[in-house]
């Protein structure tokens, strides 16, 4: 009756898949801050240098999200049978989470210049609701972990509105269009945990089919 945890191997290859990912962050983080600067570049006039110069907190943010995510991959390269591991690739779901919905919606530019005011409030997926989907499928944690993480990951972009409005970037009007604009994200939370329970279901089932092979193996010598 009690849950079967996962075998070494699938834990080993979960935590291998895990590093994988974290590593892509950090590529993706790294480059997606370089070609902000290439693109202030070509969007300033000749002689323009402010492209050189680090633009805080967008860069900032950036640096902590890349030694966040090398850091999670070298833990994954040397505890690769750890479950703690599995617990830590949700934790850095939700920092990553928290990066992404502050650089969206703090509203702060490249060029030190502020996002428009008045902004469409229109409801969409973002780049949280896919790494929830991505983390799901890839950490093989328990639902109930993989839905709470989900949804404090989901409250991030929320968060980050709300930031812009009280900088003054980002006039939301009432105060629940910020849960209006991202609704989507939270209804991914529930497909998370689904996508969560059936690959856990999986690997409970690769543990099963060892204990009984294992018993009859015992029984027949």
């Amino acid at each position: 009756g009690r849950p079967r945890t996962l075998p070494p191997d699938l834990l080993r290859e979960a935590s291998q898949r895990l590093g994988i990912l974290s590593l892509l962050g950090a590529v993706l983080w790294f480059l997606g801050t370089l070609l902000g600067h290439i693109s202030l570049r070509a969007q300033s006039p000749p002689g323009d240098t402010r492209w050189r110069s680090i633009a805080l907190p967008v860069d900032a943010i950036a640096a902590i999200s890349i030694i966040g995510s090398l850091a999670l991959y070298a833990y994954t390269r040397r505890h690769r049978e750890s479950r703690i591991s599995l617990d830590l690739g949700l934790a850095y779901l939700i920092v990553s989470s928290a990066g992404i919905g502050l650089l969206v919606h703090f509203g702060v530019t490249y060029s030190g210049g502020r996002a428009p005011v008045n902004r469409p409030m229109t409801p969409e997926i973002s780049w949280i609701g896919v790494e929830m989907l991505l983390f799901a499928a890839i950490v093989p944690t328990r639902p109930w972990k993989t839905v709470v993480a989900a949804f404090v990951a989901a409250s991030m972009n929320p968060i980050g509105m709300l930031f812009a409005r009280a900088n003054g970037t980002w006039d939301t009007g009432n105060a629940a269009n910020v849960l209006l604009m991202h609704y989507p994200d939270f209804l991914l939370v529930g497909v998370a945990g689904v996508i969560s329970h059936v690959v856990t279901q999986l690997g409970r089932h690769v543990t099963r089919a060892r204990e009984m092979g294992s018993y009859r193996l015992g029984e027949l010598l």
